[in-house]
């Protein structure tokens, strides 16, 4: 066997070799030191104050003030609406899937908003019933603690404690997304379940592959995989990172002459299926909840297929009888 010949000049630090250089049989590729990396993703008790203080800023950032305004954007209209179709049944069509209006119908359900207690909104109107406080409240605290994750995405990279630390401090000053996280809508939900990929699949990547934890950050990954995917159209590029991230991983190990083929292989089509196949079920299980709830002709009734219109409730297709002239033009719509 060829020996492995470490380069210099890329290792992380001084003190650990979480990464080198290695030459394999026709290339030179990256290899993870796996004793190495579980080491440094350890935390010291001044790490963990560090990372602490860091989250309650986020959580202070995103809560201060949060009641105002008392009014809805047009963003935070269109959920409530979606929110007051889910309770009394009524079909309407979104551009994205329907993950975060179904989480805020859930959430709302909680706080005691019902079918019998539902507001009518309009921008500009002040909520009455609705509680709209609650649901920015929960929406700052998924913001926030995407921040720890987004430190545990870094620190898994072989980044060191203090650049983790800048870089998710920068995530939490920026201020687009402390104004889409203080708000009712899709933005905050989608970053959370994204930061909550990022994190378990770059953990599982230098996990000992085979392993329970492997095994249980794969799960996590693909579990939020199939969240972001319900979320937002654009969980689809998410989607297709994941795929190609493990090509990626595959294409590094397949260099390494300690590592068989077999191994290579099961790593490759484990890490797949389970992205596949966990994402697909909870995005079909997302849509059949969205299409359950939803059985009622509503506010969006003309733009559906007959077919479709004929499956809701109180549709104009039932025992239709028309008085038809002579020589008249008639067309038939099939359902």
């Amino acid at each position: 066997m060829r020996k492995q010949t470490p380069m210099t000049g890329l290792t992380s630090d001084k003190e650990s070799n979480e990464y080198a250089l290695l030459r394999g049989p026709s290339r030179y590729y990256v290899h993870t030191n796996i004793q190495s990396m579980q080491s440094w993703l350890g935390l010291s008790l001044t790490e963990r104050i560090h990372l602490v203080i860091m989250t309650i800023a986020a959580i202070f950032v995103r809560l201060y003030q949060i009641g105002i305004q008392d009014i809805p954007s047009s963003r935070e209209s269109q959920y409530a609406l979606m929110i007051n179709n889910y309770f009394t049944g009524e079909f309407f069509i979104d551009y994205n899937p329907p993950l975060a209006g179904l989480f805020y119908t859930a959430l709302a359900r909680f706080f005691g908003y019902d079918a019998n207690s539902l507001d009518q909104f309009s921008i500009g109107v002040p909520y009455k019933l609705f509680p709209y406080c609650q649901l920015r409240i929960v929406s700052a605290f998924l913001g926030a603690i995407s921040i720890t994750f987004a430190y545990k995405t870094l620190r898994s990279t072989g980044v060191s404690h203090s650049i983790s630390l800048f870089g998710s401090f920068l995530m939490m000053i920026e201020n687009s997304m402390i104004t889409e996280e203080r708000r009712i809508s899709d933005d905050g939900v989608f970053i959370f379940f994204i930061s909550l990929f990022l994190s378990n699949q770059k953990i599982a990547e230098v996990k000992e592959k085979f392993t329970v934890g492997w095994f249980i950050h794969l799960f996590i990954a693909s579990l939020s995989l199939g969240l972001v995917l319900s979320t937002h159209w654009t969980g689809v590029f998410i989607f297709t990172y994941a795929f190609v991230s493990v090509v990626i991983e595959s294409w590094a190990l397949v260099e390494d002459i300690n590592v068989s083929f077999k191994y290579v292989w099961a790593n490759l089509i484990v890490k797949s299926l389970s992205y596949f196949t966990v994402s697909l079920t909870i995005y079909l299980a997302v849509f059949k909840a969205h299409f359950d709830l939803l059985s009622k002709k509503g506010p969006d009734y003309n733009k559906l297929s007959p077919r479709f219109q004929h499956s809701l409730e109180n549709n104009h297709l039932e025992d239709i009888f028309s008085n038809v002239n002579f020589n008249a033009g008639v067309m038939f719509r099939h359902y």
